[in-house]
């Protein structure tokens, strides 16, 4: 077989394609290296990718697209107390805070109140997010 790419079979295909200057292994790292590397188990997803690529999707594109379709969240389950104890350090507090951010969301530009001026819990009415 002579440039040949891909095997096709009813229920799935091989991609013969693996070396760095090829689609099949470009599509490999560009996944390990914009979702991560256990990305790349998965065979519906690096067929997916290796299709975008087939189909003249550049590199900077799928970046793009990656990058759109992106969430990111940041928080933590507890942070210190709002004072010093009598070591003069800072104990665990329960109360954590969270950032979220995507692209397009619905929820923008929204801030839910949760603590008092002392960091003290606050019930939240899960109707209009506020206490």
């Amino acid at each position: 077989m002579v440039d040949v790419e891909r095997l096709v079979f009813e229920d799935k295909s091989i991609g013969l394609d693996v070396d760095r200057e090829q689609i099949g292994g470009q599509a490999v790292i560009a996944l390990g290296a914009l979702v991560g590397p256990d990305s790349i188990k998965d065979p519906a997803f690096v067929g997916f990718v290796i299709v975008l690529l087939d189909d003249g999707m550049s590199f900077d594109e799928l970046a793009a697209a990656a990058i759109d379709a992106l969430l990111v969240i940041v928080g933590s389950d507890f942070s210190r107390t709002p004072y010093y104890n009598s070591g003069d350090g800072k104990d665990h507090w329960p109360i954590g805070s969270y950032i979220i951010m995507e692209k397009g969301a619905r929820y923008t530009n929204r801030l839910v109140d949760g603590t008092d001026e002392l960091q003290n819990a606050l019930a939240i009415d899960p109707k209009t997010p506020k206490p």
